[in-house]
């Protein structure tokens, strides 16, 4: 890009395979803020690993922050240290190398990328067209996208009320309050997961179907946030992608109640959800 780019990567009890993702796009920035949420320190493990140390900068407190505390952290410093994006990236997230450099160069050519507050791709493992062609669009993951720093600082930052779960979805809503656009390509793909994958017969059909499962307390943060989003936000431009986040949702409780082995847990975990939205307690549970 013409203008700098940084990156930055949060951990969380990190498994061996995080420094090999981190490899992937570590070429195509100029740093890359290490913000690790795990309770011990994984310095050595990282530098050990990584081959450009000189590009790393590692930030620890050894406690677990939460997502928007450490995005907004990965800003500031970016902001600081003089870039004007930042890719955003998960520990278990990774890019082909062809498809990390195509990423840049659909950006580049962009018109007036300037005036887009997000960059992003389609959550598909194979790509949906040929060439830099896209859609303007009202969510991205974070995981992935790459942030004009600019209009992060127009905006209120990643909401630390959140720690988890709808923190990307919040800030793409403030961007286009703000007026700016999110762009999504569709010749873009890359490595991302969200829950246990597993293989389950269906109770409906019989055949075997993927079934993504989450821990009690993951889903507890996606229901209680999705209640603060559904409320935050009551306008009719955001309604149909509120819509969209419920039924996924209702989905996933689905799926743990019914192919799960927490099953009890889940259920407490949604009564909380409930009672703390109601009560206001957000931030870490």
């Amino acid at each position: 890009m013409k203008e700098k780019l940084a990156a930055s990567v949060i951990l969380y009890n990190p498994p061996s395979s995080t420094w090999k993702n981190i490899e992937t796009y570590l070429p195509f920035v100029e740093k890359l803020y290490v913000l690790d949420n795990s309770l011990q320190s994984n310095e050595q493990e990282l530098i050990a690993a990584i081959s450009d140390k000189n590009k790393i900068e590692y930030i620890s407190k050894n406690e677990n922050l939460g997502i928007s505390v450490q995005l907004n952290i990965a800003c500031k410093k970016a902001i600081a240290d003089g870039y004007e994006w930042l890719l955003t990236m998960d520990q278990d997230s990774y890019f082909d190398l062809e498809k990390m450099e195509e990423y840049i160069n659909c950006i580049i050519s962009f018109p007036h990328y300037e005036e887009t507050a997000i960059f992003g791709f389609v959550q598909t493992k194979e790509p949906q067209a040929i060439g830099c062609a896209f859609d303007y669009t009202l969510n991205l993951i974070t995981s992935g996208s790459i942030v004009n720093l600019t209009a992060y600082k127009e905006t209120h930052g990643f909401d630390e009320q959140l720690f988890i779960d709808a923190v990307d979805q919040d800030f793409c809503y403030q961007c286009v309050q703000l007026g700016y656009k999110l762009v999504k390509f569709k010749n873009i793909v890359f490595h991302h997961s969200l829950g246990e994958v597993k293989n389950f017969r269906s109770f409906k059909s019989g055949k075997m179907t993927t079934r993504s499962l989450h821990s009690p307390i993951r889903l507890y943060y996606m229901i209680r946030n999705f209640k603060y989003m559904q409320k935050k936000y009551p306008e009719q431009e955001f309604a149909q992608d509120i819509l969209a986040t419920k039924k996924d949702i209702y989905i996933r409780i689905k799926n743990n109640l019914l192919y799960g082995n927490q099953r009890l847990q889940v259920l407490k975990s949604i009564q909380k959800a409930f009672a703390d939205f109601r009560n206001n307690k957000m931030g870490k549970a």
